[in-house]
């Protein structure tokens, strides 16, 4: 164009040339704002029978329940997707899962929503991971408020089976999540009373403080606050209570109560009464030489059997100047299906594993006679398993300590594999939304085994490998109404928003015949979806040229 055609004397030619500078600019701001505003500013129609991409007023009046003062405390919460944001509105699972917190975001202050591209930041997601090597990958969703945080999966929002999706729970998946971040279960309490080796908060210089110490930073790494009890004064865990942590114990703990009053409990009942009502976690580290058989009893009835004998491994142990074979190599569990390995399998998956360490340690052996689980009299939905955690190698051997010779030798006859500290989980599977709610014990056949020479030793495994632990086994999930986010009736039954078409959520994909012909193609839209995105696609381009043909006749025929 000339630019001498700009000051034209016909005003129609300076009005057309104009408009149509305008329309260009128009229409490339467009080209650039509107994903923007789609995407940031919830800009976009929600054509979906159920109702995937919109917030249901029960999720906003429960959240707004949630978010209160008293329970956000000075934090926001921040929900995180580990892939950019393109990526994810290219997946149809993910979009819907995305566009919801964005949602959550534009109704809620205190609700941030953050993308982080894993190729590029790798490090963006370091602070939450359990251990150095543990695997983020760009399907997973963090949550976090403060120092505590919970990660899941895309698919976890959804209900599925058979390699389908049949119902979106994306809002009560995400409802429960906040409410286990916002729970007031956030306090690992040392017992003390029996000998054993605590954390004292009020004595940070004190012995068993100093010996302690690394245990106590690893507790406040996984946004625990630490403190001592005593159960002698008080007859029931505290309800801030997220782990229990018996630690070296020299001294029996009572069973001793009025058994026909509800009131009236005993050490051992005060704390399986924790366990069993408020999905309670245990920790117990206890040399084998001292016998406690109230505690050891009350254990017993979780899985665990203890040995009274040395352990010994000429195979898997660390040269000491004695060569006693005692500073043992604790053999990670290669089951992948196992609790165990679930704990630290990146570490287990090494070629060359970094090495955690169990000194001076007896064993624990499987209470339970035919298998490593039972179920609960009376009760189909709850069962306990026990879990073999670190084991020794099959070279090792017992030796019980002989007085005459005043040193242990091997007059037990116990060999091979023997496990050197294990776990036990309850697992309880509610009848009418299918959730599981866990209690944990952790038992160490090894009064050192939380002690700081191990702990703090940089060289060996034990911080993470104890670290991963306390973060599975100190988190009380919380779940919210399985009618939160349902439509209709089928929220019931379902749960959710019951998908009315399944290839809402199917990217696009060619079903081959015997062939190698295809014989169907999903797509990711549903049929209403296609009509309206078709309509509105092809509806500026048919009216630009209908008005561009009745000009054109009317210009010359007219």
């Amino acid at each position: 164009m000339k630019l001498k055609t700009l000051f034209a004397p016909s005003v129609r030619q300076r009005t057309f040339i104009v408009l149509t500078v305008l329309i260009v600019a128009l229409a490339l701001a467009m080209n650039i704002g509107l994903p923007y505003l789609v995407r940031y500013q919830q800009l976009y129609l929600d054509t979906t029978p159920e109702g995937l991409y919109t917030l249901t007023d029960r999720m906003i009046e429960e959240c707004d329940k949630l978010f209160d003062e008293k329970a956000l405390g000075e934090g926001e919460i921040k929900m995180i997707f580990c892939a950019d944001a393109d990526n994810l509105i290219d997946s149809a699972p993910a979009r819907i899962v995305y566009f919801m917190a964005l949602q959550m975001q534009k109704h809620f202050d205190c609700f941030k929503v953050e993308t982080v591209n894993l190729t590029y930041e790798p490090g963006a997601v370091a602070p939450y991971k359990t251990t150095s090597l543990s695997k983020i990958s760009e399907t997973d969703v963090i949550l976090v408020h403060g120092d505590t945080y919970r990660i899941t999966s895309i698919d976890s929002f959804w209900t599925t089976a058979d390699d389908a999706y049949w119902s979106y729970n994306g809002e009560y998946k995400l409802a429960s999540m906040i409410l286990s971040l916002l729970g007031t279960q956030r306090v690992a309490y040392f017992i003390t009373g029996h000998g054993e080796t605590v954390y004292n908060p009020d004595d940070k210089t004190g012995e068993g403080s100093m010996k302690c110490a690394t245990l106590y930073d690893l507790l406040t790494e996984r946004g625990l606050r630490v403190d001592t009890l005593d159960l002698s004064s008080v007859d029931q865990i505290p309800e801030d209570c997220a782990l229990l942590i018996i630690n070296n114990p020299t001294s029996d703990y009572s069973t001793d109560a009025d058994l026909t009053s509800y009131y009236e409990v005993s050490e051992c009942e005060i704390i399986d009464r924790y366990l069993l009502e408020k999905q309670g976690a245990l920790m117990v580290a206890k040399d084998y030489r001292v016998k406690l058989d109230n505690l050891e009893n009350y254990l017993f009835e979780w899985g665990f059997d203890f040995g009274d004998t040395l352990v010994k491994d000429a195979e898997e142990s660390l040269d000491d100047p004695e060569n006693t074979n005692t500073v043992l190599v604790g053999q990670y569990n290669a089951d992948e299906g196992s609790y165990g390995y679930a704990i630290y399998g990146d570490f287990a998956s090494l070629p060359s594993s970094p090495s955690a360490i169990v000194s001076d340690t007896g064993y624990i052996r499987c209470a339970y006679d035919e298998s490593q689980e039972i179920r609960e009299d009376g009760d189909f939905y709850t069962s306990r398993t026990y879990a073999p955690f670190l084991q020794s190698s099959s070279a090792a051997k017992t030796y019980a300590y002989d007085s005459v010779a005043d040193d242990y030798v091997a007059l037990d006859a116990r060999h091979g594999v023997m496990d050197l500290c294990a776990a036990s989980v309850r697992m309880t599977t509610d009848s009418y939304s299918s959730e599981v709610t866990y209690s944990y014990v952790f038992a160490a056949a090894s009064g050192s085994f939380f002690s700081e020479e191990l702990l703090s030793n940089p060289s060996y495994a034990n911080y993470e490998v104890v670290s991963s632990l306390i973060h599975n086994v100190a988190r009380v999930d919380e779940h919210a109404s399985m009618d939160l986010g349902g439509t209709s009736l089928n929220s019931s039954s379902f749960g959710g928003k019951q998908l009315l078409d399944t290839t809402i959520v199917t990217t696009k994909t060619d079903v081959w015949g015997p062939d190698l012909e295809i014989v169907e193609t999903n797509y990711a839209f549903g049929t209403g979806a296609k009509v309206f995105i078709i309509i509105l696609t092809a509806l500026p381009a048919v009216a630009a040229l209908t008005v561009g043909v009745v000009v054109a006749i009317r210009r010359r025929y007219l």
